[in-house]
């Protein structure tokens, strides 16, 4: 029986048709966990000797790509400077279309050089077609210089994936309005990168139990998740939590070793130091 073309059906159709189309994106990723995972272990163990993640990408892939650096800082208290997101068009791209710029290799070129790129970085590059040319230089100069790289693509076999040293293809198949890569597409990336950055993350130590414990407290709303995360792990009231984080300048992880472990500042902030980071190591 032939489809009806989706400009034909009623509103109701439609949002059943593209919730259908999207159910299957979970399961294409899953058959990709032993890609994603290997791109984990290759991340966590190049940030640990000192390198940066440095994703790339253009248009609504670059624009995902973006949001999830973003949010390493306020919640892992990552480094933004070890941690971004180059975009072609640069900041302009992210609020604007600036779509010529995807075609721009020297763009890219310029951009991984003003940013000193090097052989202790890795390149995340993210293109749904897995061709995109400003993708594919900054992952050549990556290459070239000996950084590590990895590619993400919509597609099921990709130029990206070739080139890269670790490749995840996601193949979403057609769309259900051709071409628009913003809708599987990007919810396959936006899936692939939660569970990139996520993982890598908690590696890193950034997740003790199930809280992010390294939380900023840089607005109303964030000052009182860490409050609650104290008052749960270290089972005290909210009141007795507070005061605690005010007396350690909100210094979270920190405060954890001092209420554990019974500890002065100083030794806590060493011992810290000495493990990464990483309160798991620290108290498992």
């Amino acid at each position: 029986m032939k489809e009806t073309y989706i400009d034909q059906l009623s509103t109701n159709e439609v949002l059943r048709r593209i919730n259908s189309s999207d159910q299957e994106i979970a399961g294409i990723v899953e058959k990709k966990i032993t890609k994603i995972e290997e791109a984990v272990e290759l991340a966590c163990q190049k940030f640990l000797q000192g390198g940066r993640i440095i994703y790339c990408g253009a248009g609504s892939s670059g624009r995902i790509a973006a949001m999830d650096a973003l949010e390493m800082t306020p919640t892992y208290g990552i480094d933004p400077a070890r941690y971004f997101c180059l975009l072609a068009g640069g900041e302009e791209a992210m609020f604007r279309a600036v779509e010529q710029a995807e075609d721009s290799e020297e763009q890219a070129y310029q951009e991984v050089k003003k940013v000193q790129l090097n052989a202790s970085d890795v390149v995340v590059a993210i293109a749904a077609s897995g061709r995109t040319p400003y993708c594919m230089a900054a992952l050549k100069y990556g290459k070239e210089i000996g950084a590590s790289t990895i590619g993400i693509s919509c597609v099921e076999t990709s130029e990206l994936g070739e080139l890269a040293e670790v490749a995840i293809d996601l193949p979403v198949g057609k769309e259900v309005v051709s071409g628009s890569t913003r809708m599987k597409a990007g919810t396959a990336q936006k899936l692939v990168l939660n569970m990139f950055s996520t993982s890598l993350m908690i590696r890193l130590g950034k997740v003790f139990e199930e809280a992010m414990i390294y939380v900023q407290p840089i607005n109303q709303k964030l000052v009182q998740r860490s409050i609650a995360i104290l008052s749960k792990i270290a089972k005290i009231t909210n009141e007795e939590a507070e005061i605690l984080l005010k007396e350690n300048d909100f210094d979270l992880p920190m405060v954890i070793l001092i209420q554990r472990l019974a500890l002065t500042q100083n030794e806590s902030r060493d011992l810290l130091a000495k493990h990464n980071g990483n309160l798991s190591k620290i108290l498992k």
